[in-house]
């Protein structure tokens, strides 16, 4: 790379195949490694690593041929591609019946992330946020997905056993 302090042509770190304004600060990566940017865009200041660590996942690049490391969604500490596996201390992976994003309150609640709170219609199972089950006509529940406190329109609550039925018996 070229040193603007001394005008001089130097090496690049091991680690890179490329670099620019710093010996290890990596344009692109040796063989086997993969392209970091540990600060994800605060500096840009780039590096080589041969895993991504906790917080991240690999992707490959189209614009520099090669694997980079991506930031995992907002408190997740654990994921796989752009999908949550694992949320950090005092939040709860966020899950829906269906897969789909869902508005509660005016807020929206994405699948497969991380949320401090589970809301209405959903009920904290482990350190998972599940959705009521809309199968057996939940609208909330507690302690698990079937075991509902209230119904969705036109289904009835049979108290005494926590069950929403869309027929009178």
């Amino acid at each position: 790379f070229g040193n603007i302090d001394n005008s001089l042509c130097e090496v690049c770190d091991s680690q890179c195949k490329t670099c620019e304004f710093d010996k290890d600060n990596c344009t692109s990566c040796s063989d086997g490694l993969i392209y970091m940017d540990p600060n994800y865009g605060l500096n840009l200041e780039f590096i080589c690593v041969e895993n991504c660590p906790k917080s991240f996942y690999e992707k490959f690049n189209d614009d520099f041929d090669g694997y980079e490391c991506l930031p995992c969604s907002q408190n997740c500490i654990s994921c796989s591609q752009k999908i949550c596996n694992e949320c950090d201390i005092g939040f709860y992976l966020f899950k829906t019946e269906f897969g789909e994003s869902v508005i509660v309150d005016g807020i929206t609640y994405n699948n497969f992330e991380c949320y401090r709170f589970c809301p209405e219609g959903f009920v904290l199972v482990g350190s998972n946020c599940l959705q009521c089950s809309i199968k057996t006509f939940c609208k909330t529940c507690v302690e698990k997905i079937d075991k509902c406190t209230s119904c969705i329109e036109n289904s009835f609550f049979i108290s005494a056993e926590n069950l929403c039925i869309s027929e009178i018996p």
